[in-house]
């Protein structure tokens, strides 16, 4: 989706944004060095879903192993499970997000020296 504009804060914040645009810009993870994070999306992140087949795959996966994993590990190594789970993903997402960013960076001073 890309970095909203500021605009669309701008809207969102005087009121005339809608609740996807306020749950797009506040509750959703940006990578750190944006101008839209905020410290407490690394928690919210975890309860976000992109749609509603997002929504359902999730519920699916969690009617399906999370009865056996809780039974498993109980009820608080279950939760602190999830959010290790979360945690790694956040890390994982911001590793390939840098990665990418240093590869469009070579590629793109590749292009500056070598130009077609």
């Amino acid at each position: 989706m890309g970095e909203p504009t500021p605009e669309a804060y701008g809207s969102l914040l005087s009121g005339q944004g809608d609740f996807v645009d306020w749950r797009r810009l506040v509750l959703a993870l940006f990578y750190p060095t944006s101008e839209y994070f905020r410290p407490f999306q690394i928690v919210t992140h975890l309860f976000m879903h992109a749609s509603v087949g997002h929504i359902f795959f999730n519920m699916f996966g969690l009617y399906m192993f999370g009865s056996p994993l809780e039974t498993y590990y109980g009820a608080r190594k279950f939760f602190i499970l999830y959010f290790v789970a979360g945690f790694g993903a956040l890390i994982l997402h911001f590793g390939v997000r840098y990665w990418e960013m240093q590869q469009a960076g070579v590629a793109a001073t590749m292009m500056e020296m070598y130009p077609l």
